[in-house]
């Protein structure tokens, strides 16, 4: 065997064990009136995801979290945050929940940038933000996205965010520097299915 076709074979088989983890793998949870769907979180090692992983779920007047965090890491200060958030009897376009979110990254950071999917519509709607610097919590900025559907009147919003330094929202100073990255960011909330 060549050391180009072992290369090959190495590479072949990475590629199809990553592939069959991400295939095997979902969260499924009730969420008021339908089932959620959702891929683990991106920095899960395994398909025993939750061991790597903390988690808080909370309720309360027809609003439902469930939120993970890397194991090890605080709910007041982690470095990768992955939930969902699912509303009851919510019945305005998705449009305006991303515009309330966008409101308030706005009042939060010293300066956001947001970029929308081209496919939205009125049953799916993702989104993605940059902000520069939380002014509540100065070190850190962070990107977010954020895919929002419903289903019925419950609204379920799949959110991701990432913390880094904090950045200026200009060309070569973005703690993620091109395109790649910035779509995994976006690609982590990609999967949502919402079931009756």
């Amino acid at each position: 065997m060549t050391l180009k076709s072992l290369i090959l074979a190495l590479l072949g088989a990475a590629l199809f064990s990553s592939a069959a983890l991400a295939e095997s793998a979902s969260i499924t949870m009730r969420t008021y009136s339908v089932i959620t769907v959702i891929d683990p979180p991106p920095w899960r090692k395994s398909n025993d995801f939750m061991a790597h992983m903390e988690v808080s779920r909370r309720e309360n007047n027809g609003t439902f979290f469930f939120e993970m965090i890397p194991k090890g890491e605080s709910f007041e200060n982690w470095s990768e945050l992955y939930a969902i958030l699912a509303m009851r009897n919510q019945r305005r376009p998705l449009k305006h929940y991303a515009e309330l979110l966008i409101s308030k990254y706005e009042r939060e950071c010293e300066d956001i940038y947001t970029l929308y999917s081209p496919n939205n519509s009125r049953k799916s709607f993702e989104f993605s933000i940059a902000c520069s610097k939380d002014k509540s919590n100065p070190r850190y900025g962070e990107i977010a996205a954020f895919h929002l559907k419903r289903e019925n009147s419950t609204l379920v919003s799949h959110y991701y965010h990432k913390r880094y330094k904090p950045f200026k929202l200009r060309q070569n100073a973005w703690p993620v520097n091109d395109t790649d990255t910035w779509r995994d960011i976006a690609q982590a909330v990609k999967r949502l299915e919402l079931v009756r």
